[in-house]
């Protein structure tokens, strides 16, 4: 990794020694400007893995330096965060920060003396407050023309400079393809060998489904290379993989006659593809033969529709609106602001909401026969919003809470859901997964959900007739539109996309791709998270 200022940071866990338990590390802290050294605090090597990087992106994000209380370091590693800040130095680190906040050079200074002078005038009526807004409008212009344009001048300086130096780049990453081959001919490991290791790894933390098909995918294509097994990894090249394609859209499957369709050989290239990237990473091979295939032909790709609220007032006056419905307002507040799926949201316990530590937690469903995790099967702590979701969660957690205590209520109501269902169980249809008190179908929260809706709106109908309302098209939107809601916020919030995936429980190219360029076009939103 690369520092914006040309630096190269590279950090690794170090050897365990005779008589250590932990990982070692030694690596240059930036914010202290010294080498630091100390342990990992693991004995698991990707647990070791997993602070290293996290370590190397702290290096690189000089946003949070002098921010160690910023609720966005909740996305990276405890350990890492405690390695750069010092255990004991965060406290002064944030004082030191807050110091900083304050203008100390003399434009500054007049920038405040003048603001007083004008807010001075401010009490008075008619010419005098004229006058006074004239002045400010004048004075924020002439701030603009001394300091935006010239900046803007140098950035497009900058422009100019990189369009001039695209031929240099392409000749580089010709040059750099080339240096990848010879440095791959130094690699001894065999693809089984590196197979092997990365089946345990990939199955960590994810559903026995995704890693039963992940190893066959792979290990067909282990299989298929010329030497098999042991077949060099530094040998595989994209020939390789096309005949492996090839080979699948010849495979019978089931019945005589019938071939692997498109869309199933490209699930299984994305499993292969996650095979390089992590021998990449940890083995040190260099390229990827999958980037020199075209894409798998006749695969169908579902169109990406990612619908959100992305106005600010448009939020504000979709919330507001649900205030005669305290439970529907709670719940559209911590999906949007909180970016639970529906699945998950549905099975958030009381016991899961932190109001003093300002988060609550996505956790697994241990009850009933099995234990339900999430989508990507981990866990995670969301740091809850406190100028709009806290007030709203607080009062929704009470009345829970409240709800419970009182005798002879419904099986919602005393159950341990913090959003139980609302509406009562059909006594002719007996439940079948769902535990008690919680929604039993998607249908039957969208029903309610499209009711709620309704009666905020005051919509009658949905034909353009006698007493029908038109309103806004947010109100047609549902779960999957108030998730991507949240990750539009955090991006107008200036979240980078590793802090995006991290609370959100997705990848971070999905949240570099979606919602951190959502500030490129305007100024940072006001949202703020944590204590």
């Amino acid at each position: 990794m690369t520092t914006p200022k040309g630096k190269k940071v590279t950090i690794r866990p170090g050897k365990v020694r005779p008589g250590l338990h932990n990982f070692p590390v030694t690596f240059r802290n930036p914010l202290k400007a010294k080498i630091v050294s100390g342990s990992l605090g693991t004995s698991n090597e990707d647990e070791a893995w997993a602070i290293c990087r996290d370590l190397e992106r702290l290096c690189l994000n000089e946003d949070l330096w002098h921010d160690p209380e910023s609720p966005r370091l909740v996305a990276y590693k405890p350990r890492a965060v405690e390695l750069f800040f010092g255990k004991d130095s965060r406290e002064a680190a944030g004082a030191q920060a807050r110091a900083a906040d304050t203008f100390t050079d003399k434009e500054g200074g007049d920038f405040f003396r003048e603001i007083g002078g004008g807010l001075s005038h401010l009490g008075l009526k008619g010419r005098d407050a004229r006058r006074a807004a004239e002045w400010f409008v004048g004075y924020v212009a002439e701030l603009r023309t001394r300091w935006e344009e010239p900046l803007r001048k140098r950035i497009d300086e900058q422009e100019n400079k990189l369009k001039a130096l695209e031929p240099e780049v392409e000749e580089l990453r010709l040059r750099n393809r080339e240096l990848a081959k010879q440095r791959n001919v130094n690699l001894r490991i065999t693809a089984g060998e590196a197979f092997d290791t990365w089946v345990e790894v990939y199955a960590q933390g994810r559903a026995a489904m995704t890693a039963t098909n992940a190893r066959q995918a792979v290990s067909s294509f282990v299989a298929a290379l010329p030497k098999g097994r042991k077949t060099k990894l530094a040998d595989i090249e994209g020939p390789a993989v096309a005949a492996w394609q090839d080979n699948m859209r010849g495979v019978k499957k089931g019945k005589a006659g019938e071939l692997l369709k498109p869309g199933t050989i490209q699930a299984r290239t994305a499993y292969l593809s996650a095979f390089f990237t992590w021998c990449r990473s940890r083995l040190g091979y260099v390229g990827n033969p999958l980037a020199e295939l075209p894409a798998v032909a006749g695969a169908q790709r579902s169109p990406e529709s990612i619908v959100a609220i992305r106005r600010r007032e448009d939020l504000k006056a979709f919330l507001d609106a649900l205030a005669p419905e305290p439970y529907w307002q709670a719940w559209a507040a911590v999906a949007c602001l909180g970016g639970p799926r529906y699945s998950e949201q549905v099975r958030l316990r009381i016991e899961d909401v932190y109001l003093e530590d300002g988060y609550f937690r996505v956790a697994t469903l241990t009850g009933g026969r099995r234990a339900r995790g999430t989508k990507t099967g981990r866990e995670r702590n969301v740091p809850i919003e406190r100028t709009v979701l806290l007030p709203i969660l607080k009062v929704h957690l009470e009345r829970r809470q409240a709800e419970r205590r009182k005798r002879g209520g419904t099986a919602g109501e005393c159950s341990e859901w913090l959003f139980p269902t609302i509406v009562p169980d059909n006594p002719y249809l007996p439940r079948e997964k769902a535990p008690p008190g919680q929604w039993s179908h998607n249908r039957t929260w969208t029903r309610a959900w499209e009711a709620c809706a309704d009666a905020c709106t005051g919509r009658v109908g949905e034909e353009p007739k006698k007493g029908w309302k038109a309103r806004p098209a947010y109100w047609e939107f549902g779960p999957a539109e108030w998730r991507h809601t949240f990750g539009t916020v955090l991006g107008m919030c200036g979240w980078a996309s590793l802090e995006i995936s991290r609370v959100m429980g997705n990848s971070e190219d999905v949240a570099k791709r979606h919602y951190v360029g959502a500030t490129a076009a305007g100024s940072r939103w006001s949202y703020k998270w944590g204590q």
